[in-house]
């Protein structure tokens, strides 16, 4: 086998077309028995039937390789459209994914998944943050359920919280986050004065738990519970109710699947 000939620098060529196949994630064993054929044949200096070997192995790399990132590109198209459907901002996601599809078109396979990834990551970042805004707005829906109940709601309160959800409504996340300060610190300011209400509410979502015979349910929620006397005893109203809201939220669940499984049963 001599180093430097056509034959030996296409065995290299094929072995690096497969590698970075492999990493796409192809299926590269055809390639590979014929990487390994063409080695053969270079240690009995059969140069012409190696160079064919090594040409019918990049031919069927690429085919495998292609194969690959089509399928990822028609994946992450599909994940787009479903995060999409959900309100979460993809535009720059879908920026990223028209890059993909260029390079795939001239058959660069590594740069199409580089801009595969970006496109995932940027979708990563605005589905986090379309998570923390209905998360806040799950927590200031709940605050003002709870303070409807306990005392008449004022119409500022009633007016943020309904541009709140107009903006989540509209996919603007990062607006409706903007809002959540000034909203959660003034229904904080309003539940700080029934803190005991809502501590007895809590006490009692424990007892239901032990009631039910969800023993670690309920010790978890006694945990938290604690957790939550502290922060109200630190006048830190904010994180208390975040708490309160979690533990009736767990309850509320934990009883869900306890009747499901009473009525399969």
């Amino acid at each position: 086998m001599r180093d430097g000939t056509p034959a030996s620098n296409g065995v290299e060529e094929l072995d690096a077309a497969i590698e970075a196949a492999r990493r796409a994630g192809a299926d590269v064993s055809e390639a590979e028995a014929l990487s390994k054929d063409a080695k053969a044949n270079l240690c009995l200096d059969r140069e012409v039937e190696a160079a064919m070997l090594v040409q019918q192995g990049l031919d069927i790399n690429e085919k495998a390789h292609r194969r690959r990132v089509e399928r990822l590109l028609r994946e992450a198209r599909t994940v787009l459209e479903q995060e999409e459907s959900k309100g979460v901002d993809t535009v720059d996601s879908w920026k990223q994914m028209a890059k993909a599809e260029d390079a795939f078109g001239a058959s660069d396979y590594e740069a199409t998944i580089w801009f595969l990834n970006m496109a995932i990551q940027s979708m990563g970042a605005a589905e986090r943050l379309r998570n923390e805004a209905m998360g806040a707005l799950a927590q200031n829906r709940w605050s003002i359920d709870k303070l409807s109940r306990l005392e008449p709601v004022s119409s500022p309160e009633v007016d943020l919280i309904q541009l709140q959800e107009n903006l989540v409504a509209q996919g603007d996340f990062q607006g409706s986050l903007h809002m959540t300060e000034e909203l959660e610190g003034r229904l904080a300011a309003r539940l700080a004065n029934h803190t005991g209400v809502l501590l007895g509410e809590t006490r009692a979502h424990i007892d239901d738990l032990k009631h039910e015979d969800l023993m670690d349910e309920a010790k978890h929620a006694k945990d938290a519970y604690k957790l939550a006397q502290r922060y109200v005893r630190e006048k830190d109203t904010r994180s208390a109710i975040c708490i309160i809201m979690q533990i009736e939220m767990d309850h509320d669940d934990a009883l869900r699947r306890r009747r499901e499984i009473l009525v399969v049963g």
